[in-house]
This record gives C-alpha cells, structure tokens and sequence, in this order.
C-alpha cells in the first residue's frame, strides 16, 4: 500500500499552505503568557499568599498548563478559501478490525473500500469502540462547510498514519452528513 499518505489531518494542513494558514491569536497567547508568569512568580515567591506550600504546588500545575496553552494551543489553522476555522470534530475508532489483527486484512479493507468509495452512508452507520487501530479522524471548516476526513491505523503501539488520502466533504453533502459524522466521533 502507499505510505505517502499524511500522518494525520495537521499533517495535511501544512502540506498545502496554498489552502490553509496557520494563524496566532495574540490576545490568547498574551493572557496565558501572563498566567503564565504570574504562575511562576508564586512558585518563586509562595509567601504572597497563606499556605505557600499549596500555592506552590498550584502554581507548577497552572504554570505548566500556561505553558502549553501559550505555545500550542493559540494557534488554529484557517481555510484560506473561506477563512473559517478548522475545528476538530473528533476521531471514530471503528469496532472491527479488532486490536491484533493483520493490517490490510479483510476487517480493513471493508472500511477502507467504504472510505475510498466514499461511501459514507455505510461508513457512518459503522460500530464503534475505544482502543481499536481502525480510526477516522474529522475535521471540519464550519464557516466554509468543509469536512475533512482521514483514515488511520495503529500498525504497531508506536507506528500511526494514513492509510487512504484525505477526503473533503463540501456543499450539499457537508449539510447531509456534518451530524452523523459528529455522532460517530462521539461514540
């Protein structure tokens, strides 16, 4: 099969910066950058505030979260068609293969067929689970009614990526399938 298929939708984004901008919102970057030092202010001086041992152990936690909201989340990619928002429906961790079996077995190409095909009705009504290597990412430009979708599987604990191309759902059939798709990451 080909490996030169994205490892996930981020994946994708950056591949194509002809269609998709990856923006920074400053105001969030500025608020949790000063949670962020505040933060560490308490952690340094925990006398501030009664109970310094608590507020220290606080402040670590709320530091660290900072963090990671300053530098990863205050970023979102952008449709530079529509300027929408892409947003992270959620990933679908289909029932069947079960964990164990051989990739590209009759279990995969089944949902594979389905997701080439396009056959999203069938694809849809799919069972799901946690803890399965069969899994479709989804993601959605709501402004610019854009899904887009990726198929994935584990091939070993350390080993995810694509295994189809990525498929855009757009138009009359974004109204038509948006809700199923949601409900099958829900579940």
């Amino acid at each position: 099969m080909n490996n030169n298929y994205p490892a996930n939708l981020y994946d994708y984004f950056r591949a194509n910066p002809q269609d998709f901008e990856l923006r920074t919102n400053m105001l969030k970057k500025a608020i949790w950058g000063f949670i962020t030092i505040a933060s560490i202010v308490l952690i340094i001086y925990p006398s501030l505030i009664q109970d310094g041992w608590l507020v220290r152990g606080l402040a670590i936690l709320i530091a660290l979260i900072g963090l990671f909201n300053t530098f990863v989340m205050s970023s979102n990619f952008y449709s530079k068609k529509t300027g929408g928002k892409i947003t992270g429906i959620g990933t679908a961790k289909f029932a069947n293969p079960p964990r164990g079996t051989e990739p590209y077995g009759p279990g995969d190409m089944r949902i594979i067929n389905m997701y080439e095909n396009e056959d999203w009705n069938n694809l849809t009504n799919e069972k799901t689970t946690h803890d399965r290597p069969m899994q479709l990412q989804i993601e959605a430009d709501k402004e610019g009614k854009v899904i887009y979708l990726l198929l994935c599987r584990y091939f070993s604990n350390a080993d995810f990526r694509g295994i189809a191309p990525v498929k855009i759902i757009s138009g009359a059939d974004y109204d038509k399938y948006i809700a199923r798709l949601i409900n099958l990451a829900k579940n």
